[in-house]
């Protein structure tokens, strides 16, 4: 974010605008931003017999698996300013955001072993699991202050809401029926986010923003994977942490 900063305030110094240029920042805006973000949400596999953890020298002993989720995200917003104080420097706002997203990630782990350090199933044997994030939106408090008319620098933060997809496939010997297991779920997860940016006006209208943010979803999600011809007798639990990461992104905003 730093080097993006660092050119407005170059741009801003090389055109300065007077408070008249600007107008007042208090006021609808919206526009659109585009962006990257990555994140992690590792998950944690388990055996469970008749719904209650199994423990056997010959059965499948507990993993982790870890997925760096991300890729690009690019959406619109909507918000309200009020530019207050003595010195009309300090601007209030409140700003709500939905993004489609590209952040995803899948892991395979192969071969699985059982407790006793033999092969689960065979020396094929393998898991898969992904996580996807669909869409994100936040809705958010952000304050800051105006070092000159048309420059703001501020920090945000508020509520955080996601679709977050997860799959499971385990595979045990080589696609047999008997020991292959698939299960997905998706989920509307709501956390929190925090973070900042700066904001420059070019015109009375128009401005462009740099903004980091940081995203937590919250909780987890337990996918529980078995045979339709034994869904109580052994099951497959695979634990996914909550999903968290970091978006950096630029945007436009048109200012009545």
């Amino acid at each position: 974010m730093l080097p993006v900063a660092s050119a407005l305030l170059a741009f801003s110094l090389v055109t300065p605008a007077t408070a008249a240029d600007v107008g007042d920042w208090t006021g609808w805006h919206v526009g659109g931003n585009i962006g990257y973000g990555w994140g992690d949400a590792d998950s944690r596999t388990i055996v469970l017999r008749n719904g209650i953890p199994y423990v056997a020298p010959d059965d499948l002993a507990p993993f982790k698996q870890s997925l760096d989720v991300n890729g690009a995200l690019a959406g619109v917003q909507l918000g309200y300013d009020w530019q207050l104080g003595a010195g009309r420097n300090f601007v209030l706002g409140v700003e709500a955001d939905i993004n489609w997203s590209d952040m995803q990630d899948s892991d395979r782990k192969s071969p699985l072993y059982n407790y006793d350090g033999s092969f689960a199933g065979n020396p094929d044997s393998k898991q898969t699991v992904s996580a996807d994030l669909d869409w994100l939106s936040t809705v958010r408090l952000r304050a800051g202050f105006l070092p000159q008319p048309n420059w703001l620098i501020y920090a945000t933060g508020g509520l955080a809401i996601g679709k977050v997809k997860y799959r499971t496939d385990t595979d045990g010997q080589n696609g047999n029926p008997e020991a292959h297991y698939v299960d997905s779920s998706s989920k509307t997860a709501t956390g929190w986010t925090l973070g900042g940016g700066t904001e420059y006006r070019f015109t009375s209208q128009w401005s462009v923003k740099a903004e980091y943010l940081y995203f937590d979803l919250g909780g987890n999600k337990k996918i529980t994977a078995d045979r339709m011809e034994n869904p109580d007798e052994f099951q497959i639990r695979t634990r996914f942490d909550d999903l968290d990461g970091h978006i950096l992104r630029v945007g436009v905003n048109y200012h009545f």
